[in-house]
């Protein structure tokens, strides 16, 4: 919950979402993928890390910019087709052209759109950036340092928990 409302404030958005429960543990997990503004990216981890305990970040960037670049062109000539198209219908007079130029105008339309929705698909991809986040609930906090004295630490602990599992189990 504080992390959907974490995201909410960043002003992202929860692309998709997965809750599950583990039958043989009753432990519980969630996957989220989430969508946060470009300039907020860094914000959000940092403010949403302090939950709990990171245990594993990647980062990968992928360059759009020679495909963005030539779908766009791409559709502008699509455009001057489609408007020299337009002028044509204008002036035919014989109902075979009209009909042929309704064709090839429904095909540049369709075409257009096309190309226009990749484009904003590019735009998305470009002004937010996409998060997954894990969230795995644990039986028994465990420490995230190995030193000696940590590590001696939870080798207790541990052994205190499972004398008491036993019991609860028996």
């Amino acid at each position: 919950k504080q992390v959907e409302e974490k995201v909410s404030s960043f002003e992202g958005y929860i692309e998709s979402s997965d809750f599950s429960v583990n039958p043989g543990t009753k432990s519980r997990n969630y996957a989220l993928i989430v969508r946060i503004p470009v300039d907020k990216l860094d914000t959000f981890v940092d403010e949403t890390g302090w939950k709990g305990t990171i245990t594993s970040k990647s980062e990968n960037i992928e360059d759009v910019t020679l495909d963005y670049v030539d779908k766009t062109a791409y559709k502008e000539s699509l455009q001057t087709e489609y408007d020299r198209v337009t002028e044509l219908l204008e002036k035919a007079k014989d109902l075979d052209q009209i009909l042929a130029l309704e064709s090839k105008l429904s095909q540049l339309r369709y075409e257009l759109n096309s190309y226009e929705s990749q484009l904003r698909i590019y735009d998305n991809q470009i002004d937010y950036s996409t998060v997954h986040i894990y969230i795995s609930e644990v039986e028994y906090e465990s420490e995230t340092s190995y030193t000696v004295g940590s590590r001696i630490n939870s080798g207790f602990r541990s052994s205190l928990y499972a004398i008491r599992d036993f019991f609860v189990n028996l």
